[in-house]
């Protein structure tokens, strides 16, 4: 029979407890899950505009648009594009990014915004919808696209 000491023993059951906390991280360390939002797309003047409800002083951060089905390792993003959120919309106007009106492939936007007061935290959008000459129609997400963590 194999006899433990006390500090073995201790040792022992803390190893779990440090793997949980390792694996998970910390919770009262302020990380915290946001699940991603999802809104609808219309034209407006030739740009591709959704809203941002409750939108405050939130700014765009991170933008990915291409096509469904494009593999992650040649996603196209954008850091620090030069969008505004502007009475509560999001607005990607034709100069910043050109949607093909005859791809028959639907996009997906996702954009991470934050607050530039960095007391709310930081939010992020995922939409999806065809452009069929210039008439543009919300597509249902998959959840792998909705998910948040396949940024």
């Amino acid at each position: 029979m194999v006899k433990l000491k006390y500090w073995d023993l201790g040792q022992l059951l803390a190893m779990p407890i440090i793997l949980i906390f390792t694996l998970t991280g910390c919770p009262w360390g302020g990380m915290r899950y946001y699940p991603a939002e999802t809104a609808s797309i219309w034209m407006k003047d030739n740009a591709v505009c959704f809203s941002v409800p409750d939108s405050e002083d939130y700014q765009p951060v991170f933008i990915s648009i291409n096509l469904r089905g494009t593999p992650s390792n040649e996603r196209e993003f954008s850091t620090l594009p030069k969008l505004r959120i502007i009475d509560g919309q999001l607005c990607i106007e034709p100069s910043f990014y050109h949607f093909s009106e005859t791809l028959k492939e639907p996009y997906i936007i996702k954009t991470v915004l934050q607050s530039k007061s960095k007391k709310n935290h930081p939010r992020s959008f995922v939409v999806g919808f065809e452009n069929n000459n210039g008439i543009v129609r919300d597509i249902p997400l998959t959840t792998r696209e909705y998910d948040a963590s396949e940024n």
